[in-house]
C-alpha cells in the first residue's frame, strides 16, 4: 500500500506543476485567442483543480505518515500474528476511508474536467461559426463567393491548444483512480483473508471438539460393571441351595406336580361322565 501511495503522490505533484503552468498560460492569453467570459470560467476551473489537488495531497500525506509511524509495529505484529495484525492496523488507521475520500475527489475532478472540455468544444465551435458568418458577410458585400472552410484549421488550432492541458489532466485523474482502486482492493483482500482464516480456525476447532467427544463417549461402559460381585451373581443365575432348604424346595416342586396330575385325572373323569 505504501508503494501505491507513493505513486499517487508523484502523480499529484505532476498535476500541481501542470496546474501552475495552466494558470500562467491563462493569464498570458490574449482576448483574440479566447473570450473574456471563457477565460474567467477556465481560470475558475483551474483554481478549483488546484484546491482539490492540495486536499488530496494533504489526505495522502496523513495516510502515509500514519503508516510510517506504525511501520515497526506492523512488522512486529506480522511476525507474531500474520495477516490478522496487518488488518487490525489498517482498520485503526482508517486506510480505506482515507483512500476512498481521495478517490471521490479524483472522480469529482474527472467530472469537472469533462465539463470543461465540453465548454471548450462549444466555445470553439461557436467561435468558428461566428467568424465564418462574419467573413461570409463581408464577402457577400464585396460580391465574392463564400469561402470553403473545410481546410481552415486556424480556429481548430486554438481548440487543440485549449484542450491539451485538460486532456492531460483527465489522463492523470484516470490513472489516479486506477491506483486508488488497486490500493483499496488491497485493503479489502487483506480483510477477506483474515475472515477466511478465522472461519477456517473455527471449523478446525469444531472438528477437534467433535473428535474429542467421540473419544470420550464412543464406547460407554455398562452400568453393571460398577455393581458389587454379590449382586452380579444374583442377576446372572440363582444361588445354589443345600440341606433342609433343598429338601423343602424339592417337596414343594413335587406337590405342584401332584396337583397338576390330580387336576388332569379329574378332568378326564368328567369328560367320560358327560359322554355317557
Amino acid at each position: 500500500m505504501i508503494a501505491y501511495i507513493d505513486i499517487i503522490g508523484n502523480r499529484l505533484d505532476q498535476m500541481t506543476q501542470e496546474i501552475n503552468q495552466m494558470r500562467k498560460e491563462m493569464q498570458a492569453m490574449r482576448d483574440e485567442q479566447v473570450s473574456k467570459s471563457l477565460k474567467e470560467v477556465l481560470s475558475d476551473v483551474v483554481g478549483k483543480a488546484q484546491s482539490r489537488c492540495n486536499e488530496m495531497k494533504q489526505k495522502l500525506l496523513e495516510a502515509k505518515n500514519d503508516m510510517e509511524i506504525k511501520a515497526a509495529e506492523i512488522v512486529g505484529d506480522f511476525r507474531q500474528k500474520g495477516k490478522e495484525a496487518l488488518n487490525k492496523v489498517a482498520d485503526f488507521l482508517g486506510a480505506k476511508e482515507k483512500l476512498s475520500e481521495i478517490r471521490e475527489k479524483v472522480r469529482e475532478g474527472i467530472r469537472e474536467t469533462d465539463q470543461t472540455l465540453a465548454r471548450i468544444d462549444g466555445f470553439s465551435e461557436g467561435m468558428r461559426t461566428a467568424s465564418r458568418q462574419i467573413a461570409d458577410s463581408f464577402r457577400a458585400l464585396a460580391g465574392r463567393e463564400k469561402k470553403d472552410y473545410v481546410q481552415d484549421d486556424i480556429a481548430r488550432d486554438n481548440q487543440t491548444y485549449l484542450r491539451k492541458p485538460w486532456e492531460w489532466q483527465k489522463k492523470v485523474y484516470t490513472g489516479l483512480e486506477l491506483h486508488l482502486d488497486a490500493a483499496i482492493d488491497k485493503v479489502d483482500n487483506l480483510r477477506l483473508d483474515v475472515m477466511d482464516r478465522r472461519m477456517q480456525e473455527l471449523r478446525d476447532r469444531r472438528k477437534e471438539s467433535k473428535s474429542e467427544n467421540k473419544e470420550n463417549y464412543g464406547t460407554p461402559e455398562r452400568e453393571t460393571s460398577h455393581l458389587p460381585l454379590g449382586r452380579l451373581a444374583v442377576v446372572d443365575e440363582e444361588q445354589p441351595v443345600y440341606g433342609a432348604d433343598a429338601f423343602e424346595a424339592y417337596m414343594a416342586k413335587q406337590d405342584g406336580k401332584k396337583n397338576i396330575t390330580d387336576t388332569m385325572i379329574n378332568r378326564g373323569q368328567m369328560d367320560k361322565h358327560k359322554s355317557r
